[in-house]
């Protein structure tokens, strides 16, 4: 006999949900997808790049090594961007609430984001290549899922990119 009922489970999940729901914030998250060959530049399928030649026919011409449009890939990439809600939280490198973080990635010895949100949003996270919180730029280390019987929230930790 489980001490956990149903009642409790769906108590925890309403109020979870409202309070990420009140505290959270709008996150972006961009995702890169292949627009195909670029129109500009010859594709090198070999190095799988762009040849660093005009083709003759695109919008931009240009006599060095990188393509103007498709910036020596040979391929344009398409971002898209989705907007989720979220509860952000910075943790400092030598902060005092560190000690009491827990960080999948072992000890990391540089600042980090905790995103909390709906479980609903773990495979738009998992699979964004950028996530934008408070216009910085971070990249996910890992990301995995919480509740009570039942997954609710989604928590994630992301870095900031240097680039």
């Amino acid at each position: 006999m489980s001490l956990i009922k149903q009642k409790h489970v769906k108590l925890y999940k309403k109020y979870t949900e409202a309070l990420i729901r009140d505290l959270s914030k709008s996150i972006i998250l961009v995702n890169e997808e292949d627009g195909g060959f670029c129109n500009n530049c010859f594709y090198d399928h070999k190095n799988k790049s762009s040849s660093g030649q005009y083709n003759g026919t695109g919008p931009s011409s240009f006599t060095g090594a990188i393509c103007p449009v498709c910036n020596g890939r040979g391929k344009i990439i398409i971002e898209t961007q989705k907007t989720i809600q979220a509860v952000a939280k910075w943790i400092e490198p030598d902060s005092k609430s560190r000690q009491k973080e827990f960080v999948p990635a072992g000890l990391i010895n540089i600042g980090f984001f905790r995103i909390k949100t709906l479980v609903a949003n773990y495979n738009d996270i998992k699979s964004a290549k950028k996530i934008i919180i408070d216009g910085n730029q971070t990249s996910l280390m890992s990301i995995i899922r919480r509740g009570l019987k039942d997954d609710v929230v989604a928590i994630g930790y992301t870095t900031i990119n240097e680039d």
